[in-house]
């Protein structure tokens, strides 16, 4: 029997990094733009509004190689790592979903040696233009029409460039997966969470908004729920995915492969009485005719 095949879901702000990525560029590089972000946040989609401050950044000086340098201080966990390298070693597809952009992603990854671990990034693209400044392209996933609604505020869950949950429907549809462990931590991850079946675990980090909405919504979420505070629980939770849950998983199938000998030895056993009994009902029928 094939292992069953799994589907592991990051996003990368605060789950896969442990850190927002967007946050420490502007901290590091420009304390006005930096609370310029907060005074922003608000009143405008996330994208649009680090297209905009992005510009203003490259308006100051600021140089591609400072940009870069600013990337490698966004810290990742090496449990997160660790995550990663056994979700391949046991076959797992793995995808990273995110509001970031691919140049941050992309240069995180490579820092930390891991960029070939990922099958699928799905992201914003962006690109350094010929002044070194970047164009991000804020409407890459546009147009996916996301309802899900918010269960306190009653707003709209998803922005208009990324709907995770419509992502991870087409993923799904893309290809059949045993199960589905997906990692979030914001409020974009809430429509995902809710395309998960029962078979399927979210690993849902503490403290943050996705809790919350999660704990609010009244069972709308059908997978198993796993809480975690750090990268050293998320390990433990891929553990008794990809270890305990396969040693579960294969006992079953030795149990039943147990139980089809143990049914054939008896059919086995009893086939010498089967053809006597055959034979007697034969002869008693022959017998009537006489």
């Amino acid at each position: 029997m094939p292992n069953p095949k799994t589907l592991v879901v990051f996003d990368f702000d605060w789950s896969l990094v442990d850190e927002d990525s967007d946050c420490i560029v502007l901290e590091k590089l420009s304390k006005p733009l930096r609370t310029k972000m907060n005074e922003l946040q608000h009143s405008m989609e996330w994208i649009d509004m680090m297209a905009v401050l992005l510009k203003e950044l490259h308006s100051t000086g600021t140089t591609r190689s400072q940009i870069e340098s600013a990337l490698l201080s966004v810290p990742m966990h090496p449990s997160m790592i660790s995550c990663l390298h056994m979700a391949k070693r046991h076959n797992a597809d793995i995808t990273i979903m995110s509001d970031a952009n691919t140049i941050w992603i992309d240069h995180i990854l490579i820092h930390y040696g891991v960029h070939h671990l990922i099958d699928n990034v799905i992201t914003n693209y962006a690109e350094w233009d010929a002044s070194n400044c970047i164009a991000i392209d804020n409407n890459t996933h546009s147009q996916q029409n996301c309802n899900t609604i918010h269960s306190i505020t009653g707003e709209k869950i998803c922005n208009r460039n990324l709907c995770k949950g419509h992502e991870l429907r087409r993923l799904l549809n893309l290809r059949e997966y045993d199960n589905v462990v997906y990692v979030g931590d914001g409020v974009n991850d809430y429509c995902p969470s809710l395309q998960l079946r029962d078979t399927d675990v979210v690993c849902v980090r503490k403290g943050r908004a996705l809790e919350k909405l999660i704990k609010d919504s009244y069972g709308s979420v059908r997978a198993q729920i796993k809480y975690w505070n750090d990268a050293d629980d998320v390990l433990e939770i891929f553990n008794d995915v990809f270890t305990r849950g396969r040693l579960k998983s294969e006992e079953k199938e030795r149990n039943a492969s147990t139980r089809m000998c143990l049914a054939r030895g008896m059919v086995a056993k009893n086939i010498p009485k089967i053809l006597s009994s055959n034979r007697a009902v034969k002869s008693l029928e022959n017998n009537w005719h006489l």
